[in-house]
């Protein structure tokens, strides 16, 4: 138990000559003070309760007396905190926010699960004068509708196969199947209006899709490289400019022109732009996220409305881009087949150094005051991540934490985006002769000179082999034949008895001269 600062007078009792310390006197003088201080401690005369070794605090006694007991035995073990005098109990100093991120909110070392399923065995309960056997019955019953609802046929609705409360569609495109970035699977809810952007935000919107859809990558970048050309003094903030002002219209003149001979459909849909009435909702469900609107939001418990959304377009370094949800927006292009993609239209937080921040531990804090300067309000759903934003007790004000949310149903790992590399498994002495096919006599031939200069070497090396293996068995049988004399050597002179330098006598007794 770690010891407090102003009590570690408690463990400092004698000194070197086995005299009391004048620390400790004081301290027991002022532990006495405190507790005839308390009214709960005084009993009879001023008794309170010794706190010595022997004692243990379950004797009373006068002062006089405790106070000797603590001189000539000290305070009972671990005592630096006085509970049994009236002292309260100090807080124990936790940072709740690193144990929730190392441990989770909710982890099976807390009550917390096991209260939540206590509380749906008692759900259970239907006859109150056999309890256990109540609830045994119905948990076997579910046990066993559970594991029959298997054979069930896919169409026949069960507890297990009820469609998921955050479930954005599937496999069930009501858009026609998802074609790039478009009619990609998710579920609107709430009450549906039509509008018509502004020229602002129609030409946001446009230059966005263009910049996310894989099939205009190759024009993007031959725009780039035009633009570089005409000025080989560009920087990339500059270039990124240019791409935002002039993109969208070179893009249409290119597609739309017919030397260009560009007939794919897809194409030629996103050059001529989408239709300018569109459909707005406040509420979406997509990727197990749930998200509506700032509006829709207020007054409610929860929060839906915060967003985070993966950055860094032109740029090497990738941020991620913080805001609240201000509208949900599907656009239409034309032609066939239907081509619509919902996009959130955001009001983003100022993602440089002095708007966004990361401690040591990876928590992002973000300048509520701060926003983002460039018009970019619009972002595809499927990119979009939910977070809720927390402000601090104390110390930094104007600062919001960022709080990532997991999908429901979902499982993150925590090597994320580690990807485990096996290397091939190859046997070095395999000669692998390569193989080539040609109509030419001459590499025919070749190929079959190679492979038999290949032979001969192997030829060469398999002989080597055996001369040094019979090399090796030639040097084994002369040392076999070695010890085998020297073996022979041995028999012989112990037949002939023993040496002629030592002296024994007829027994085989050793003489001493």
């Amino acid at each position: 138990m770690e010891v407090p600062e102003n009590r570690k007078w408690m463990n400092n009792r004698v000194d070197c000559h086995k005299n009391i310390t004048a620390e400790f006197n004081i301290g027991v003088h002022e532990f006495i003070m405190f507790a005839l201080a308390q009214d709960k401690n005084n009993i009879g005369g001023g008794n309170i309760r010794c706190p010595c070794k022997n004692c243990k605090c379950m004797k009373f006694g006068n002062p006089e007396e405790v106070k000797e007991h603590l001189c000539r035995r000290g305070f009972m073990s671990d005592y630096y905190h006085w509970t049994n005098h009236g002292e309260a109990i100090p807080p124990i100093p936790i940072h709740l926010a690193y144990e929730a991120r190392v441990g989770g909110p909710v982890q099976y070392r807390w009550m917390y699960p096991f209260e939540r399923f206590i509380r749906t065995l008692k759900q259970k309960v239907t006859n109150q004068a056999r309890v256990e056997g109540s609830i045994c019955k119905a948990y076997l019953l579910e046990e066993m509708s559970t594991f029959a609802s298997y054979y069930y046929p896919p169409d026949v609705p069960s507890r297990r196969t009820r469609v998921p409360r955050n479930d954005d569609g599937g496999e069930d495109f009501s858009m026609g199947p998802p074609l790039s970035i478009f009619n990609y699977p998710g579920r609107p809810f709430g009450k549906s209006t039509t509008s018509t952007l502004d020229d602002k935000e129609m030409k946001a919107a446009h230059l966005y899709i263009l910049l996310n859809c894989p099939e205009v990558v190759p024009y993007l970048d031959m725009h780039s490289d035009l633009l570089r050309e005409l000025d080989p003094q560009l920087n990339e903030t500059d270039l990124d400019k240019q791409v935002s002002a002039s993109f969208p219209t070179w893009f249409k003149t290119y597609v739309l022109d017919s030397r260009n001979m560009i007939d794919d459909v897809l194409l030629r849909s996103l050059a001529w732009g989408p239709i300018r009435e569109v459909v707005k909702w406040s509420g979406y469900v997509i990727n197990g996220y749930k998200f509506v609107t700032k509006s829709r939001n207020e007054g409610m418990s929860t929060t839906n409305h915060n967003v985070c959304v993966r950055g860094g377009q032109f740029d090497s370094l990738e941020n991620d881009y913080y805001g609240v949800l201000n509208d949900i927006v599907e656009l239409e292009y034309t032609g066939h087949p239907t081509k619509k993609v919902v996009l959130f239209q955001c009001d983003w937080f100022d993602p440089s150094s002095q708007g966004t921040k990361m401690d040591d531990y990876g928590n992002v804090e973000i300048k509520k005051s701060r926003r983002y300067q460039n018009y970019d309000p619009f972002v595809l759903s499927q990119q979009a991540d939910q977070v809720y934003f927390t402000s601090f007790p104390e110390g930094q004000q104007g600062w919001l934490g960022v709080i990532k949310t997991k999908a429901r149903s979902t499982i993150q790992s925590m090597e994320k985006n580690k990807h485990e590399t096996t290397d091939a498994y190859q046997d070095d002495d395999v000669h692998q002769i390569p193989i080539v096919i040609s109509n030419d006599d001459d590499d025919f031939h070749q190929c079959h000179e190679d492979e038999d200069e290949d032979e001969d070497e192997d030829e060469e090396e398999e002989e080597g082999d055996e001369k040094d293996e019979e090399e090796e068995e030639e040097e084994e049988e002369d040392e076999e034949e070695d010890e085998e004399e020297k073996e022979d050597e041995g028999e012989e002179e112990e037949e002939d008895g023993w040496d002629d330098d030592d002296n024994y006598d007829y027994y085989g007794n050793l003489q001493f001269q």
